[in-house]
């Protein structure tokens, strides 16, 4: 019997065939050799190989259909087009060297064939999609900070002290559950995890005004009517329609509110937990929603 390649395998094996591929595409050839995936999960995985530097997505058309390919020079340079050939430095991980990449298209050009052949390219794209984020946010990245990453391509913001002095500042938390009722919330980060129910969705909120975080876990469904997809429409303040792509990524940093129970188990501990989320109301004022 032969060796079954993995997802990513049949998926770098078709892209390198054809180039590009749409998201339907590259489900339908993984449905064919026996993979089976919903398009949310789907979605996920693609935005996990896209961080991991493996693949890129560019958004073109009208209306604007989304394309992966594999991360080559010629697909890096087409997304410095994108964020406009902005001037970055590239780290290389070892952190004994850098390349300064001009802010023109020339400077891409000239900066993509050492990138390649050093096997950084990754790292460059990385540095591109701190400014998508950006652009995205409407939060720009201070001029002053540095990104600073390290072997295992996690990433800090260092702004730029006037000494050498770094203070060390931690707020205290309380693990006492919050008592039952209704708290404003931010979703601060959302994750694919493996549980005893399979593969479901790990939402991370904040809640600003107790200092707490809150966890929640849904799972992950392409019904417009399922938890998932509900939650999401929350977030986004709009419904969504039959067929519509949601990138749960860009749900991070979006505000709600939260309906949280405050229960017990059979041996007396109490916890948490968040039963549904809810349309965010006017905030006061001074505490407008940036992404409302």
């Amino acid at each position: 019997m032969g060796h079954m390649l993995n997802d990513w395998d049949v998926v770098r094996e078709y892209l390198s065939a054809h180039g590009e591929a749409t998201y339907v595409e590259l489900r339908d050839v993984l449905t064919a050799r026996g993979y089976r995936t919903n398009s949310v999960a789907f979605l996920l995985r693609v935005k996990r190989w896209e961080r991991e530097g493996l693949v890129v997505t560019i958004s073109r058309g009208e209306p604007a259909q989304t394309y992966v390919m594999l991360l080559t020079e010629e697909a890096l340079l087409s997304l410095a087009e994108r964020c406009g050939y902005p001037s970055v430095v590239v780290d290389y991980p070892d952190g004994d060297a850098s390349l300064h990449i001009a802010g023109s298209r020339e400077g891409w050009e000239r900066a993509l064939p050492y990138l390649s052949r050093d096997g950084v390219l990754k790292y460059a794209r990385l540095a591109l999609w701190e400014i998508e984020d950006s652009d995205a946010s409407g939060v720009p990245l201070a001029p002053e900070a540095h990104t600073v990453r390290n072997g295992n391509d996690s990433q800090l913001q260092l702004p730029i002290l006037e000494d050498d002095s770094m203070p060390i500042v931690i707020r205290a938390q309380s693990y006492e559950p919050l008592p039952t009722g209704e708290y404003r919330v931010v979703l601060s980060a959302i994750e694919e995890v493996d549980t005893q129910y399979g593969k479901q969705l790990k939402w991370t909120f904040s809640v600003p005004d107790e200092n707490r975080t809150l966890t929640a876990y849904s799972s992950i469904s392409p019904s417009v009517k399922s938890k998932c997809m509900q939650w999401a429409s929350v977030l986004l303040n709009r419904a969504i329609g039959a067929e519509e792509e949601v990138d749960f990524e860009k749900l991070v940093g979006r505000s709600a509110i939260a309906t949280v129970m405050r229960k017990r188990k059979d041996d007396g501990t109490e916890y948490n937990t968040v039963d549904d989320l809810l349309p965010l109301r006017k905030p006061p004022k001074n505490e407008e929603d940036p992404f409302a």
